[in-house]
């Protein structure tokens, strides 16, 4: 029966955890979602009147959305909605611990672009994962893309960074370096 509880509460919080990411603001609705359980948690007559299973659900759905009126988060008003319309809002608290988790575990992972002019094996986008997880100790996605501007080599994008590993790359920063040396009038070559 415990496991039970324990998939049920995944299962809500997985839920709301979609929807949340759907609304585009994950952050907001987990603070709107943690205002939910405190509003829940701290009103004990609307705890009771919410968990009373003499109550139809209709009735305490509209009552549900009448108390939240001001509340304009569409992730909260289907988070309360789902669990008043299931009766699991004696496990609030439980499905909100383990929504958490799932936040935290998404913005843990990193999501990383391998751009190259051919596709690379999956050893090689392996040793790249590996490598970017190290450095950042982060969980790292790859994806990569098929690029035929890229020449010789490879470019990582992280994020907003640029890791230029290709020959073009490499080439525009040598010629960087020589136009930068030629700008502070030095010579560069063998001098007699």
């Amino acid at each position: 029966m415990a496991d039970t509880k324990g998939k049920d509460i995944s299962y809500y919080a997985r839920s709301i955890f979609n929807m949340a990411r759907a609304g585009g603001d994950l952050e907001k609705a987990e603070k709107d979602f943690a205002d939910l359980v405190k509003l829940v948690e701290e009103n004990l007559e609307l705890k009771k009147f919410l968990q009373d299973p003499t109550i139809t659900i209709q009735k305490r759905l509209d009552s549900t959305l009448k108390i939240l009126k001001d509340v304009k988060d569409q992730s909260v008003i289907g988070t309360i909605s789902i669990l008043a319309i299931f009766d699991k809002l004696d496990e609030i608290e439980d499905i909100y611990e383990e929504f958490k988790a799932l936040v935290s575990d998404l913005k843990k992972k990193v999501y990383v672009e391998v751009l190259s002019a051919v596709d690379l094996d999956d050893a090689t986008l392996g040793g790249i994962k590996q490598a970017v997880d190290k450095r950042t100790e982060l969980d790292v996605r790859i994806k990569n893309i098929k690029d035929p501007s890229v020449v010789g080599g490879i470019i990582i994008k992280i994020g907003d960074r640029v890791i230029d590993l290709s020959l073009k790359g490499k080439l525009d920063d040598l010629k960087r370096r020589l136009k930068s040396i030629e700008l502070r009038g030095e010579e560069f070559g063998p001098t007699n």
